[in-house]
């Protein structure tokens, strides 16, 4: 696996990342 496709997989992860902390925020908030 090179550099580049790490970094790309990497980016995805880190927007999931964000997706699920937002989701969980939102949650929250409905509680």
């Amino acid at each position: 696996m090179n550099m580049e496709t790490r970094h790309f997989y990497l980016e995805i992860w880190v927007r999931l990342d964000h997706f699920i902390d937002i989701r969980k925020g939102l949650w929250r908030s409905e509680d």
